[in-house]
Order: structure tokens, then C-alpha cells, then sequence
């Protein structure tokens, strides 16, 4: 196992990292005139004077039709997973053509343009939040991303519906199960609606998912569940990348995933965990 060395995240300015970062991915002066419009609604919204709000926005980005709510923080996720890499770090996890991708917890859809931009064959992209799952489907077919097969659903233990939290001031959602697992300090200010919950076996099931390439998780606490509601066909994954919530949280994750043949093969600041089975390093 190795760790890999990264720079250490700005703590104070994580916005204004995120905005430099996406100022030099945009291409040309018609997508900078457009960041900067965006910027300033935000920046506008945030000084109370009545714009930005919850509406969304239409701008290109790095050559990609994108609608992102102002205020939401979904520069940060750009920068993230564009220019970041975040689920990229370990050289075996660098998304390749022809891979089949899972994506739980695909907020806005950027992971999954990420992994359609690369060449994948086929990327599945579970979010719950009917919200956050229209801008997901809206920006999937601005830019025909036709690799990927949307679902509205959270991955889970078990299949049916369950409540779901939303936060008041990003996209960022959970189940509540996961969320009181937790403790009470763990909530923020959230509302609660009722989500389809699908298991990933139930879904390898349905399309009739050979092997999957990777399967990255962002799903706010509840990783450990999704990785149970996967155990029948966790033998035909063969990487996982997830953002961990606490080291109790990813030390159950990683029991599970060695008993079913996986090794933890590199940690990256701030919270990212990369498993693999041994031949695919």
C-alpha cells in the first residue's frame, strides 16, 4: 500500500482557488465572459442584492455546456474533477476508453462528463435528488453524453425508498440513515424528501453488467451501505474510488471490500481511498 503525496487543499479559500482554476480551463472570450458573468451573480447573491439564489445558470466550460446554480460551490466540483482529478490520483484509476463506470452520487453529472469525455463505453449515474438529477439529465444532453445511462436513485443496502436530506445551501445530499449513523453533528441545515433507493447488485442485475471497470462513490456517509447492496457482484469490480467520511467509516469499508478480495492501495488528501484487486496494480 502507498499514500500519495498531494498538495495540501487551500482551507480559507477553496472558492477562489476553485474560480482561478476554471478562469484558466476557459476557452476563449465568449466562455470567459461567461465564468465572469456567473461570478458576479454569485458574488452578487452572497452581498444580498437579489440575484444568484438557487436559479441555475447556463455557461461553457472547458468546452462543456454546463448549468450551475451560483452559490452551490459547483466551480469546486469542476475543479475537482477536471482539473483536480481527485478519483484520478493512483495511475491505475486514470479513466481509459472503452471502461464501463459506475458513478454513485453523481450530483450535477461531472464525474460522469469526466469519465464520457474520456472515452468510456458505458457510465451509469445514480443521484436521488430530483432536483440535482435535472440539472444532471440537462447536462448530460448538452453535450450529448450518450455513453451514459442516468438513474434517479441512491445506491443502498437494500432497495425500495427512504428520506433523503438535502442541504439548503449546495447540491450535497444523503440518506438520513446515514446521516443520524453519524450523530447530530454531522447534520447541517437540510431538508429531508422521500428517494428510490436501488442496490448495486439490483443494477448490475438489470443491465446485465458483465464487469465493471470502476465504481466511484460520493454518497455522504453512506459508503458502507452501497458496498453491502453490492456484495453479490462486488467479484466484478475491480476498482473502487470513494470519498471516505471518517477514518471509523472507511476502516469498515475497507473490511468489507478485503473480504471480498480488494486491497486499499493509496490514500489522497483530503478524504479519497482507492481499492483494487492485486492484478489490476
Amino acid at each position: 500500500m502507498s499514500d500519495l503525496v498531494q498538495p495540501a487543499r487551500s482551507q480559507f479559500k477553496p472558492l477562489l482557488r476553485a474560480a482561478a482554476g476554471c478562469w484558466q480551463s476557459a476557452r476563449g472570450f465568449a466562455e470567459h465572459r461567461a465564468l465572469a458573468g456567473y461570478m458576479a451573480g454569485r458574488a452578487l447573491g452572497r452581498a444580498g442584492l437579489g440575484f444568484g439564489g438557487r436559479g441555475a445558470r447556463a455557461i461553457r466550460l472547458g468546452g462543456l455546456e454546463l448549468s450551475l446554480r451560483p452559490g452551490g460551490g459547483e466551480l469546486c466540483l469542476y475543479q475537482e474533477i477536471f482539473r483536480d482529478r481527485v478519483y484520478e490520483r493512483h495511475p491505475a484509476f486514470a479513466l481509459r476508453p472503452g471502461w464501463r463506470v459506475i458513478d454513485c452520487g453523481a450530483n450535477i453529472g461531472m464525474f460522469s462528463l469526466r469519465a464520457a469525455r474520456a472515452g468510456c463505453a458505458q457510465v451509469f449515474a445514480l443521484e436521488p435528488d430530483p432536483e440535482t438529477f435535472a440539472r444532471l439529465a440537462l447536462n448530460l444532453e448538452r453535450n450529448c453524453a450518450n455513453a451514459v445511462i442516468a438513474l434517479r436513485s441512491a445506491a443502498g443496502r437494500v432497495a425500495g425508498r427512504a428520506a433523503f436530506a438535502r442541504s439548503e445551501v449546495s447540491t450535497l445530499g444523503h440518506l438520513v440513515a446515514a446521516e443520524r449513523a453519524a450523530g447530530p453533528s454531522a447534520a447541517s441545515a437540510s431538508s429531508e424528501l422521500i428517494v428510490d433507493v436501488t442496490t448495486l447488485a439490483a443494477l448490475f442485475d438489470r443491465y446485465a453488467i458483465r464487469t465493471a471497470h470502476l465504481l466511484k462513490l460520493d454518497v455522504e456517509g453512506a459508503e458502507a451501505e452501497a458496498l453491502e447492496g453490492a456484495g453479490p457482484v462486488l467479484e466484478r469490480i475491480e476498482r473502487i474510488v470513494m470519498e471516505y467520511h471518517g477514518a471509523e467509516r472507511l476502516a469498515g469499508c475497507e473490511r468489507l471490500l478485503r473480504q471480498h478480495g480488494f486491497a486499499r492501495v493509496a490514500l489522497a488528501p483530503p478524504a479519497y481511498a482507492y481499492f483494487a484487486r492485486e492484478w489490476v496494480c
